[in-house]
């Protein structure tokens, strides 16, 4: 009789429920975790970094100063050109509103007039 009404506890079945979707969703979170595109990507990633630690552990060391000097000339290059691209754009945004209103100021206003 005990076990009846257990079965009839709406928070025993509830508990029951929930003990039965554990794996469900244990299962879900798996397939959310794997990603195959990424981890073949990855792979094909490291495999080349590990490719280009090979090549660089075989350099002389004047040929790994050499490497050295022209990454480190390409990445300051390359901030470069990317703070020139934000620099010029914030001029261009700077001088559209001034122009914008410039012309709300001379052109339309005088209309109103």
């Amino acid at each position: 009789m005990a076990s009846n009404e257990t079965t009839k506890d709406p928070q025993a079945k509830n508990y029951q429920a929930q003990q039965n979707s554990e794996p469900e969703v244990e299962t879900v979170y798996a397939e959310i975790d794997t990603e195959p595109e990424s981890s073949e990507f990855m792979k094909k990633a490291y495999s080349w970094l590990d490719l280009a630690r090979g090549k660089f552990a075989e350099l002389s060391p004047g040929g790994k100063v050499v490497v050295a000097i022209v990454g480190i000339w390409a990445g300051v290059t390359s901030l470069n050109m990317v703070l020139h691209l934000v620099s010029s754009l914030i001029t261009v945004g700077i001088l559209g509103v001034i122009l914008y209103f410039a012309y709300q100021k001379l052109i339309v206003g005088t209309r109103g007039e």
